[in-house]
């Protein structure tokens, strides 16, 4: 098994050989893909003279603050109510689960430098969108499940089927169960390494709030300068737009390395076994 830094490394090199803004097109296009799809469903929820329960509670909300009532809904406005939320909730679940299913098939083209139709197979969640669905539902059930005993038990959970997401999009076919038995199979043993691999990341991502935290309220000193105070605050505006940019940048150039990095720990793994497939009998073959 190679190494953090191996890995790190690997994810760098993928970058730097022009997957960087590959992955950035991936990701505004699904994004865009999904923000035109929750607006349909919006757009047709309020066509329906509908609305859902998180704008029941805004509009409530809002009532309180201008010191006005609210009227409690009728059993058939509430029944309509959590309809639209479950429609609503249900699309942003199933995109969800072709962004995670698109995102990971695109790093592992990444970490092994395969060109080949990059951008379509991104898009291969939405021939499987029931399967992507049941895979995601399936692994944060039993995330949650474990979450109950205590957070630690999560988070061992969160690590053990981290490698289902590669797994699906390496084999498509295979069922939510076939998916989560295997990636337990392959992160047994490793999944320190896994939490250490993504924790310098995440140290990495804090660290561009926290120096705009300490840069920005330096900015403000330009004012004092010698210059004349238009200069000095022209200067303390070209600054802070500066240091936001910078922290705002950095930190996706660190999320498209933290999703090379993980791919390039599947890619480790699965080299490492051999790609064996763990045996399990499941009654989900038909997602």
């Amino acid at each position: 098994m190679k190494t953090n830094k191996e890995l790190r490394k690997e994810a760098r090199e993928a970058l730097s050989a022009g997957w960087l803004w590959r992955i950035v097109a991936v990701i505004v296009a699904l994004f865009t893909t999904l923000f035109a799809a929750a607006l349909v469903v919006n757009a047709s929820i309020k066509g329906m003279e509908a609305q859902t329960w998180g704008d029941f509670l805004v509009a409530k909300a809002q009532n309180a603050v201008n010191g006005l009532g609210y009227s409690v809904p009728s059993s058939a406005a509430a029944w309509q109510m959590t309809w639209a939320t479950a429609l609503n909730q249900l699309v942003s679940y199933v995109f969800g689960a072709i962004i995670a299913f698109g995102l990971a098939r695109l790093s592992l083209k990444a970490v092994r430098n395969d060109a080949s139709n990059w951008f379509s197979s991104s898009f291969g969640g939405f021939s499987r969108p029931l399967g992507t669905a049941w895979l995601l539902f399936r692994m944060n059930l039993q995330v949650f499940l474990w979450s109950l005993l205590f957070v630690v038990p999560g988070i061992v959970a969160a690590y053990r089927y981290r490698q289902a997401w590669y797994l699906k999009s390496e084999n498509p076919d295979w069922c939510a169960g076939r998916c989560l038995a295997e990636s337990g199979a392959m992160m047994r043993g490793f999944k320190w390494q896994a939490f250490c691999l993504d924790f310098y990341y995440l140290f990495c991502m804090m660290l561009a709030p926290m120096t705009a935290a300490i840069v920005l309220p330096l900015t403000s000193k330009l004012t004092t300068v010698a210059g004349g105070p238009p200069f000095a605050k022209l200067a303390a505006g070209f600054a802070a737009l500066a240091v936001v940019l910078f922290c705002m940048i950095a930190c996706f150039w660190i999320s498209c390395a933290l999703l090379a990095a993980r791919a390039a720990f599947f890619r480790a793994l699965a080299d490492g076994r051999g790609q064996e497939p763990a045996t399990i009998q499941s009654d989900d073959n038909l997602v």
